[in-house]
C-alpha cells in the first residue's frame, strides 16, 4: 500500500506477487485484495483466486469478487461454482469489492 501511494507501481506489484495470500490473517487479506484488484490485471487475480477456491483456502468474503472476476475473463464454470456457493451459505452479509475497482 505504501509502495503504491508514493507512486511506485512496480515495487507495489512486486511485494504483491510475493504474498502468499493463504497465510495471511483475515484483516490482511481484506487489505491485499482491493491492492492485488488495483495491480494486477483480471486475469492474473482471478488465477489467484481461483488456487484459493481449488484448495479450499477461497475466504468466503471474495466469493462475490471471484464471481466477478470469473465472468469478466470468460469462465462462466467457475462463476457458476461462486454465484451456487453464494447461495447455499445464504449470508447477506457477505462483503463486496465495487465491480469498478475490476479493471
Amino acid at each position: 500500500e505504501l509502495a503504491l501511494s508514493h507512486g511506485n507501481r512496480m515495487l507495489a506489484t512486486e511485494y504483491l506477487r510475493r504474498v502468499d495470500v493463504a497465510e495471511l490473517g483475515n484483516r490482511e487479506q481484506k487489505q491485499w485484495l482491493p491492492l492485488a484488484l488495483d495491480v494486477f490485471p483480471p486475469q492474473t487475480v482471478f488465477g489467484i483466486l481461483d488456487d484459493l477456491r481449488r484448495t479450499g483456502q477461497l475466504p468466503r468474503e471474495f466469493l462475490t469478487v471471484f464471481a466477478e472476476l470469473s465472468a469478466r475473463v470468460g469462465r462462466s464454470r467457475e462463476h457458476n461454482i461462486a454465484w451456487r456457493s453464494l447461495a447455499r451459505s445464504g449470508d447477506a452479509a457477505i462483503e463486496h469489492i465495487s465491480p469498478d475497482n475490476l479493471r
